[in-house]
């Protein structure tokens, strides 16, 4: 099975042949389909992290969507790695993903999404009816906040980025160059 391996900490993972997962009690073996790369796999893999490897070598990878063996998919986690052909996790690790959502979107957008989500129902336990500034609206975070602090029932203010004035004027000559001089 081909996994991305880190071989230590700092350096560039490499793909290699690896053993089959083997769940342990109350696991399942997930036939991974997309993982992405987020923040904190970078930071585990440079060694700058807390949750980052202490024995090597290691699959990447914390996060995954993938099918169980019952043909569900699902968004999972495995702290043993999931940047590989098959993974280790437990049911109560998994988030079933709905008909229509594709699997690599699903995978993207989670981390965004979370952090979104973790902001308002986890951090600042936010009631329906209290206001909510989001800064960076524009964003994949942003706009995770922006539908989440509407669906909670949240009055709020969005921000966008505010273009440099310079970048402004660029924009509206390349518009006005392919319309023609319009």
């Amino acid at each position: 099975m081909l996994a991305a391996v880190m071989r230590s900490l700092g350096e560039l993972p490499c793909v290699e042949d690896v053993p089959e997962p083997t769940p342990g009690e109350g696991q399942e073996v997930v036939r991974v389909t997309a993982c992405p790369l987020t923040n904190l796999d970078r930071a585990r893999a440079s060694g700058n992290h807390p949750a980052a490897p202490t024995a090597l070598p290691a699959v990447c990878g914390a996060i995954a969507v993938g099918t169980l063996p019952d043909g569900a998919r699902v968004l999972f986690r495995s702290p043993a790695g999931a940047m590989a052909e098959r993974a280790v996790t437990r049911r109560e690790w998994c988030s079933l993903i709905p008909d229509g959502v594709d699997d690599a979107l699903a995978a993207a957008i989670q981390n965004p999404g979370v952090s979104a989500w973790n902001v308002f129902e986890w951090r600042a336990k936010l009631r329906p009816g209290e206001r909510v500034l989001i800064l960076g609206a524009t964003g994949v975070a942003g706009q995770g906040g922006r539908t989440q602090s509407a669906r909670a029932g949240l009055a709020r203010r969005s921000r966008g980025r505010r273009d440099h004035p310079a970048r402004s004027a660029r924009r509206r000559a390349a518009r006005r160059h392919v319309r023609g001089g319009r």
